[in-house]
């Protein structure tokens, strides 16, 4: 099949492609993004593995793929969560970081960190608190305020 040429050019970043059916909305993404990792929703097995478990989607994302064609999201709609947190986050690692004014930790301090981690394993969560040593508790690297603040460098990692 012969694509026409097309006056429209794909916009940079995150778009949503609406359109009339038969159209031709996934040939056009075929012919725009051929290296594209596709998440067809037409296909069954798909379908069903997506809407089992959208976070499915975070992970293909962050293994490093370019670009990612998701076609028929509609029958998936528990993905467009996960889409809007790739949106808003992007694809690499992100940090929670929580602030104590306090020289102790308490297992309640920890708390609202941890469920964070569960909701985003690939988050790294740190703890900053007026105490003098680093200590890691529960999956949580705990860090003395000056030592956090101290090693705050734009546009690197943090400590």
């Amino acid at each position: 099949m012969a694509i026409a040429r097309s006056f429209f050019r794909p916009p940079p970043g995150h778009f949503f492609l609406f359109g009339p059916r038969g159209t031709g909305k996934s040939t056009w993404l075929q012919a725009a993004f051929p290296e594209a990792v596709r998440v067809d929703l037409l296909a069954p097995a798909q379908q069903r593995r997506y809407a089992a478990r959208p976070e499915r989607l975070r992970e293909l994302a962050a293994a490093g793929p370019a670009d990612i064609v998701i076609d028929e999201v509609q029958r998936a709609p528990e993905l467009l969560t996960v889409v809007h947190q790739l949106v808003l986050y992007g694809r690499g690692v992100f940090w929670a970081l929580e602030v104590k004014h306090a020289a102790r930790i308490r297992p309640a301090d920890l708390r609202p960190l941890k469920i964070f981690a569960q909701d985003y394993p690939r988050a790294q969560t740190r703890l900053a608190y007026l105490g003098g040593e680093r200590l890691q508790i529960d999956g949580v690297l705990c860090l003395p305020a000056a030592e956090l603040l101290h090693g705050i460098v734009p546009g690197t990692p943090l400590p």
